[in-house]
């Protein structure tokens, strides 16, 4: 049950439109798309994958929030 329980709050709907992220406001199809991505890292299986999710997370929403990503370093 606490698996359960912990993947749940991983993946758990933790965007809303509405929501300000980064002083973005996201609308319903953006707030969905990022849940899924959270859902995605729960399910992932293979811990390298899980990692390689999380790590480009923030340019996965960049990308679908049409964000500019620069590197800067």
């Amino acid at each position: 049950m606490y698996q359960n329980a912990q993947t749940q709050q991983e993946a758990g709907r933790a965007y809303f439109a509405g929501m300000q992220w980064r002083g973005i406001e996201l609308n319903g199809s953006d707030a969905a798309a990022l849940n899924q991505y959270d859902i995605d890292i729960a399910k992932a299986r293979a811990p390298e994958a899980r990692a390689w999710l999380i790590q480009n997370k923030a340019e996965y929403m960049a990308l679908i929030l049409d964000i500019k990503v620069v590197k800067v370093g």
